[in-house]
């Protein structure tokens, strides 16, 4: 319990916290209510037929066109919106010979000194031609039955 309470405390400080709170809930509660009273209203309209919203008092309203028009438009947009986004993504991509797609700008190699032992070292980028040694390089064994490399399972390259 005195962890939460100090990521609260530290979350107060910066002014912002992924807890709830009170204003959080009495504002989600308010929104649900809206868009639980904004549906009813969608329904109503699209449902109910124009002669009993006239005799209700309502007789300035959108055809019922609209009731299965913007809908359609909403999902057809969200769909395009998808597919855009996933085609954007793919037109970014570098091409495999490129020399971006083997290495990021900014590197950031394993220094030389020496780390404290019986401990995980910390994570850094190889070098391409590192990975291809230890991947690619033929070992020459006169016992056929030793594995070229652990991945390799046998197999020689």
């Amino acid at each position: 319990m005195r962890i939460i309470d100090n990521l609260m405390a530290l979350s107060a400080d910066k002014g912002h916290s992924p807890f709830p709170s009170s204003e959080r809930a009495v504002c989600g509660f308010a929104l649900w209510l809206v868009s639980f009273l904004a549906l009813g209203v969608f329904l109503m309209w699209a449902f109910v037929p124009d002669t009993w919203l006239t005799a209700i008092g309502f007789s300035y309203l959108p055809h019922k066109y609209w009731a299965v028009a913007f809908p359609s438009f909403v999902i057809v947009s969200a769909l395009v919106g998808v597919v855009m986004y996933a085609g954007l993504n793919c037109m970014m991509v570098v091409p495999f010979n490129d020399p971006r797609s083997v290495q990021d700008p900014c590197p950031q190699f394993p220094s030389s000194s020496p780390s404290q032992p019986h401990s995980i070292p910390p994570l850094r980028d190889l070098d391409i031609s590192q990975v291809n040694r230890v991947l690619y390089h033929r070992h020459h064994s006169s016992d056929p039955q030793t594995p070229t490399h652990p991945l390799s399972h046998g197999r020689s390259f």
